[in-house]
């Protein structure tokens, strides 16, 4: 299949490399409720290409990805057991990358998120900056 209309990378700021293996759903508002449009499971270099239709119309579409398991497959505890990123297609003729940097971090003490505890810099390695220069 060619590369869809609407295509997605996560990286993982935690461990500094990209996530793969992250369930994603793509769903369209369709009035008051979101319409399940594709779904796909991010690849090693944390991208999905193939994700629904190689043409959608306009509208508000939403990005449902299931960081839960991805964590509790590592071992990892998350404040984020999913995350949803919402966005509009105005040009139903462009392609619309919706990146994602996604980091487990929450308070150890409150469980809260803590966006002051510090993170180690994303590891630009021969992986990454392959994949940031394609998608460049």
């Amino acid at each position: 299949m060619s590369v869809s209309q609407i295509t997605t990378h996560i990286l993982d700021t935690g461990s500094g490399r990209p996530a793969a293996g992250v369930a994603v759903v793509l769903s369209v508002r369709d009035g008051d409720n979101w319409r399940h449009v594709a779904s796909g499971t991010t690849d090693a270099d944390g991208r999905i290409k193939d994700l629904g239709p190689e043409r959608v119309d306009g509208g508000s579409y939403r990005l449902n990805f299931a960081t839960g398991p991805y964590y509790k497959a590592q071992g990892v505890d998350t404040f984020f057991p999913e995350v949803d990123l919402s966005f509009t297609v105005s040009d139903a003729g462009e392609h619309y990358h919706v990146p994602l940097l996604l980091s487990p971090s929450r308070s150890p003490r409150t469980g809260a998120a803590n966006p002051s505890v510090p993170h180690p810099p994303l590891e630009w390695g021969t992986d990454l900056e392959a994949s940031a220069s394609r998608s460049a």
